[in-house]
């Protein structure tokens, strides 16, 4: 899955490249919410019935099932598509487009080994979300002209304290058309909620508008394993230099799963394949809500198809063909400069108070 600020960053400008006069909200948190997708299912960790499995599910089949139901739910209650309700479901398709496309870039270049050795210790790097949110900082940047650390992420995101009612009625409409599971889950709605609220709270945390109270919470963070899954998770605010994360020199690469056809697409050349592929979706969901066509055909348009590589089937390809960049090395020197920072603030601390180290 590309990142939080791509998703938002592609759902607009697909929407706006889609319309000529743009019929949709498209500065609507809901908008911010429905880039999002299923993602906001992977952060309900904390809050309990959880509703993770949901997005795996949805990751792993049934995205274009979702959709229609999506669209179906907004046209028997009648909510038009310039509606709130509908810049959330013109943008939740948007997630799934990106995802197919971007997705063997990422798993391609950041592997799939997120373990690297500090100090005698094996740290859980999560790799592949931190190439991501490398990946987002380059969009905002390129794209929007801004920098993560000046953008305020949440304010594109936060629809209130709880999630919107409409939305969680549809996305129940929607599960319980993909899966028997959530047909038969009397929590769904509760699920629902937590997964809202749950993701709410983490991209407030990691909001580096709200830089200095990230970095208190993370100064509070003395293990180095519970520091590198952190760090994985954080827009980095300083890149190294010599890494070529976007793929401009056209180097060859591989689909992970396994074709012998060498690829050269830079990140900025798939990004536009997608660009140049959403209007027609869009437009198909808009014809769909005005009932040009029936939503049952937004099934094939939008597609069932896996998002982490594209196949018709349940599970990603088990075929991991990779070369990744050395995204473990520059986390192992954040973790080391962390640590090292915060000894030396308890040194400083301990002088202070009259009692200098041996």
């Amino acid at each position: 899955m590309p990142s939080q600020l791509a998703h938002l960053v592609f759902a607009s400008q697909s929407i706006k490249a889609a319309f000529d006069h743009v019929p949709l909200p498209v500065d609507s948190p809901y908008l911010g919410f429905g880039a999002q997708g299923p993602d906001i299912f992977y952060h309900n960790r904390r809050r309990k019935p959880s509703g993770l499995e949901y997005g795996a599910l949805l990751h792993r089949r049934g995205y274009g099932t979702a959709v229609a139901a999506l669209v179906s739910y907004g046209t028997r209650t009648g909510l038009p598509l310039d509606s709130d309700y509908g810049a959330y479901v013109a943008a939740f398709s948007t997630h799934a487009l990106l995802d197919r496309i971007i997705h063997p870039f990422v798993n391609y270049f950041a592997g799939w080994a997120g373990y690297h050795r500090l100090e005698g210790q094996s740290l859980p790097f999560q790799l592949h979300a931190y190439f991501e949110r490398v990946l987002d900082c380059l969009v905002l940047e390129r794209l929007r002209g801004l920098s993560a650390a000046s953008f305020d992420f949440v304010a594109t995101f936060d629809c209130g304290e709880q999630i919107p009612a409409d939305v969680a009625a549809g996305l129940e409409a929607a599960l319980c058309e993909v899966t028997g599971r959530a047909r038969s889950d009397a929590q769904l709605n509760a699920r629902l909620r937590n997964a809202y609220l749950d993701a709410l709270g983490f991209y407030r945390t990691t909001n580096l508008i709200d830089r200095p109270r990230l970095q208190v919470l993370m100064q509070q963070v003395d293990d180095p394993h519970r520091l590198a899954r952190w760090l994985s998770l954080i827009h980095p605010v300083e890149l190294p230099s010599g890494i070529d994360f976007t793929n401009e020199a056209h180097a060859g690469w591989y689909h992970p799963c396994g074709p012998t056809e060498m690829r050269h697409e830079s990140f900025w050349d798939l990004w536009r394949v997608a660009l140049d592929t959403a209007p027609a979706m869009l437009q198909a969901i808009a014809a769909a809500w005005e009932g040009g066509i029936e939503p049952q055909a937004l099934v094939e348009i939008v597609g069932d198809q896996n998002l982490s590589d594209g196949r018709r089937v349940g599970r990603p390809c088990r075929d991991r063909r990779c070369a990744p960049l050395p995204l473990a090395d520059h986390l192992t020197r954040l973790v080391h400069a962390r640590r090292v920072r915060r000894l030396n603030a308890e040194s400083a601390a301990t002088r202070s108070e009259g009692h200098p180290e041996d």
